[in-house]
């Protein structure tokens, strides 16, 4: 069952149901207190209601998009339990989707117009010891997801992305590999060679 942020059943009368579109779409404070006018409630219902939205949503529910609420959906175990879906929780994982885009835009711009990737085969005598840190952890992500996919683990799956995407990629191996990426030389384009296997392995 999926439940509000303070794991309590959802209820028109509490003013705590949550609307997909909304988390998806976004929408304000006084957009969800006017779709209480069109409930069957009671003023002193509607009353409670206006304040339990209030309590939950001050400024609304922002847009997250279909993303980053999949991705959160994703994250609670499966079977058995109760989800306790927090808006906030979504917003976060919105921020995180956006670091994948940011990421990926960052890739596509360290590519000069006629790159063409190589085997990693043919480039990893060359790779740095931060190159083969991150093929390294790029490794262990894939045998994780491919376990958990095995085992209809999903909370393993969406850990092991995150912590991919953002401890390990983003904010080491990107930060660790700019300067270099700026030289035209071989040890740049061995940099960009790591990087296309990681960016593309990880989408």
């Amino acid at each position: 069952m999926v439940r509000d942020a303070h794991g309590r059943k959802m209820s028109k009368s509490l003013g705590n149901v949550i609307d997909p579109v909304d988390v998806i779409q976004g929408a304000s404070l006084e957009d969800l207190h006017a779709r209480l006018e069109g409930n069957l409630l009671d003023p002193a219902e509607k009353e409670r209601s206006r304040r339990g939205q209030a309590a939950d949503y001050p400024r609304g529910i922002p847009e997250c998009g279909t993303d980053a609420l999949r991705f959160t959906l994703c994250t609670y175990k499966a079977q058995g339990e109760d989800v306790n879906l927090d808006v906030n929780t979504v917003q976060t994982y919105r921020f995180f989707c956006n670091k994948i885009w940011n990421a990926a835009l960052f890739t596509l711009n360290a590519f000069p117009d006629n790159f063409e990737p190589s085997l990693m085969s043919e480039t990893l005598a060359d790779c740095s010891i931060m190159d083969r840190w991150i093929l390294s952890r790029l490794s262990d992500t894939t045998a994780k997801i491919n376990s958990g996919f095995q085992g209809y683990d999903f909370p393993i799956i969406t850990s092991a992305i995150h912590m991919f995407w953002v401890q390990n990629l983003c904010d080491v191996y990107l930060e660790s590999i700019k300067l270099s990426l700026r030289a035209d030389d071989h040890r740049a384009v061995v940099s960009r060679n790591v990087l296309h296997t990681c960016v593309n392995a990880g989408l």
